[in-house]
């Protein structure tokens, strides 16, 4: 009984000395750029209120532009699963939610799309599926993939581009084994998984670069900067094909894409957290809109 006292005091401690009781909400900065103008942050999208009693943040894990529409992956309610909004007004959502009584799906991937689909590895009670949903109906289904893709998320990654939907899978990923990695070619339809050799992938798939450009050529993309001074992100922009970059403080939030549409630059973020591993704190998040001046 004492011991469960010492212990319960323990992480009352531990909570207090790493909490912060209210931790700051910082909006994302400008970045000025002498002689050439100003990329100022002009508002925030699903800005959720900061208070003692609202301290969460808004979740967005991905986003991702197609045939010139937004998709956005955020939230995460247990009942519900994650969920899919259709552009930034959220004109649509789809949960990727639980089935009868069962767990909900767990989503092991960003936004993959093919054809007319958006796609999501999935996994529910240790079976993968590929969650596919239409772009136009918003109907979804669930494939079960192939017994010979074993039961371990970490196994899997996804390349995709806008022909090409393509899985490597690693084989030893829990052996002592050399890695072996074997590609597999995913159909529109996501129910013909056919296996590709190396040099097959790497003429179906060209890497992207590490940034975006907008209409004028200026190139933009994250900076996570020294991990001594924050977990909080950078953008950066480079008026010069990358030779130099300028960057500025992205708040509160952990950015995860930027897309570029008409003269709006947005960047999608996920909430920031601060504490302790047994009592965090989290703020921030939701799409930050910056425009040049």
């Amino acid at each position: 009984m004492k011991n469960r006292v010492l212990l319960i005091i323990y992480c009352i401690l531990i909570c207090t000395c790493y909490t912060d009781p209210f931790l700051e909400k910082k909006y994302p900065s400008d970045i000025v750029i002498h002689g050439e103008g100003t990329l100022k942050y002009i508002r925030t999208f699903w800005d959720k209120p900061h208070n003692k009693k609202n301290q969460d943040g808004t979740k967005i894990y991905d986003a991702k532009l197609i045939d010139s529409i937004i998709w956005i992956l955020g939230d995460y309610h247990r009942d519900d699963g994650h969920t899919l909004y259709k552009g930034i007004n959220r004109s649509a959502t789809v949960n990727i939610r639980k089935v009868g009584k069962s767990y909900p799906y767990s989503v092991y991937s960003g936004i993959l799309h093919t054809g007319n689909f958006i796609i999501f590895y999935v996994q529910k009670e240790n079976i993968n599926y590929i969650a596919r949903i239409n772009k136009t109906t918003l109907k979804h289904q669930y494939i079960e993939m192939p017994d010979i893709f074993d039961d371990f998320p970490y196994r899997f990654r996804f390349y995709n581009d806008n022909e090409n939907l393509i899985l490597l899978y690693n084989e030893n990923y829990f052996s002592p084994k050399p890695t072996i990695y074997t590609y597999w070619k995913i159909n529109e339809n996501c129910d013909d998984f056919t296996e590709i050799t190396e040099q097959e992938f790497n003429d179906l798939y060209t890497t992207p670069p590490d940034f975006v450009t907008d209409a004028t050529g200026r190139y933009y993309r994250f900076y996570k900067g020294d991990s001594s001074k924050s977990e909080r992100g950078y953008i950066e922009v480079s008026l010069d094909n990358g030779d130099t970059w300028h960057y500025g403080d992205m708040g509160t939030n952990r950015p995860v894409n930027i897309i570029i549409q008409n003269d709006s630059i947005y960047v999608f973020c996920n909430r920031y957290s601060a504490g302790s591993a047994l009592s965090r704190e989290y703020v921030g998040g939701g799409i930050h809109e910056f425009k040049w001046q």
